[in-house]
């Protein structure tokens, strides 16, 4: 039920979060989505780290923190301002969805980081990073969209903020990596899908 959901949230089936708004466990299932995307990132992150995919700086257990730390913390980002803006027009507009509903489905929104499995080949890094990055930015909007009402436009001017925090971030973690003299291209992808890790 919950990987149909997730499923079905990226292929921006609107209907799921109606249908999670009204099922009892859906808040539950919310976070365990946030788990299991964190879940998959250490997987992708650890299968990096035993490939040597990144900088010699990189020790395990900040590979582990990162990892169980970072996602939650990045989601909560881009999620809070899209919060922030949603509940704004929520009030002006009288439609009686709570914070917590939100939020829900906010979490849901998630999904696409689950992708991030994936990201322990060097080529796979660049793609799978920012693949999810952007389509995350598409099922948020969507999201907010379906739950907040209005149009996808506005949708998207709730979400762009927390979204352009993170992909400032981005571009500053590669600049700083494809800059120095010891870089290579294993590390600039390194330090691409870094940046989704990492929270602003």
């Amino acid at each position: 039920m919950l990987f149909k959901r997730m499923l079905r949230v990226i292929k921006l089936d609107g209907n799921v979060y109606e249908e999670v708004l009204r099922d009892p466990y859906g808040g539950a299932q919310a976070i365990t989505v946030v788990i299991v995307v964190a879940v998959a990132t250490l997987i992708g992150a650890l299968s990096a780290y035993s490939l040597n995919l990144g900088n010699s700086d990189v020790t395990f257990s900040s590979t582990v923190i990162r990892s169980l730390l970072v996602v939650p913390g990045s989601w909560l980002l881009q999620a809070g301002c899209a919060l922030v803006f949603s509940r704004f027009a929520l009030d002006a507009s009288g439609r009686r969805v709570t914070s917590q509903q939100l939020m829900t489905v906010l979490a849901f929104s998630i999904a696409p980081g689950i992708f991030l499995i994936f990201s322990f080949n060097v080529f796979l890094a660049f793609f799978v990073g920012v693949g999810s990055l952007v389509w995350l930015v598409v099922t948020m909007t969507h999201a907010v969209y379906k739950i907040v009402g209005g149009t996808p436009t506005r949708a998207l001017m709730f979400v762009l903020p927390g979204a352009l925090i993170r992909f400032v971030f981005l571009g500053a973690v590669v600049s700083r990596f494809a800059g120095s003299d010891s870089s290579t291209a294993t590390e600039t992808a390194a330090a691409i899908t870094a940046a989704f890790f990492l929270p602003g």
